[in-house]
């Protein structure tokens, strides 16, 4: 069976260095598609879009590009292994069911690990049921982007006592 799965390498995307990063595009319906970043960066004028692969002539200090194309084509094959388990099983968000669990540090993914890796993503941990959780959760999220990684550790630790202290006591905190 055939995907509409093929490899990229947009030179809108281009990096300070020259380097463009190489995706795979996944068309899983006439109107949406997702990118798939393979973490492979090279300068765009050694990109083959007929074919989908690196040119030969790429410099060393990229990397060979024998090795490279091989490395493109074990992602393509975890790309298409996910995309047909999306597709066997009638998943309603295939784009976001691929984008979610394509990694590309994954080794070679069979038919009977991609069940367990779906789940092992969609467990998450219970929401806290108390407003105040709630409200917490809400502030450490608007604050992502604007405070230090060790000040939201910081935050989520509080929470975490808070939730054990509430657990301890019996009762809710309001």
């Amino acid at each position: 069976m055939q995907f509409p799965i093929k490899p990229i390498c947009p030179a809108g995307k281009q990096k300070k260095d020259g380097t463009c990063p190489i995706f795979f595009q996944y068309c899983f319906s006439a109107e949406h598609r997702t990118l798939l970043n393979t973490g492979l960066a090279i300068p765009n004028q050694f990109w083959n879009p007929s074919k989908g692969c690196i040119k030969d002539n790429l410099p060393i200090q990229f990397g060979l590009a024998a090795t490279l194309n091989s490395e493109l084509i074990r992602q393509f094959r975890l790309v298409q292994d996910l995309a047909m388990y999306a597709a066997t099983n009638r998943l309603e968000g295939k784009g976001s069911f691929v984008k979610s669990n394509f990694n590309p540090c994954l080794t070679e993914l069979g038919p009977e690990f991609i069940p367990a890796l779906a789940k092992s993503r969609k467990a998450k941990p219970a929401k806290p049921s108390s407003k105040l959780f709630a409200e917490l959760d809400d502030y450490i999220l608007s604050k992502e982007k604007r405070v230090s990684p060790a000040t939201l550790t910081v935050f989520k630790n509080v929470q975490l006592h808070l939730q054990a202290f509430d657990s301890f006591r019996g009762k809710t905190l309001d």
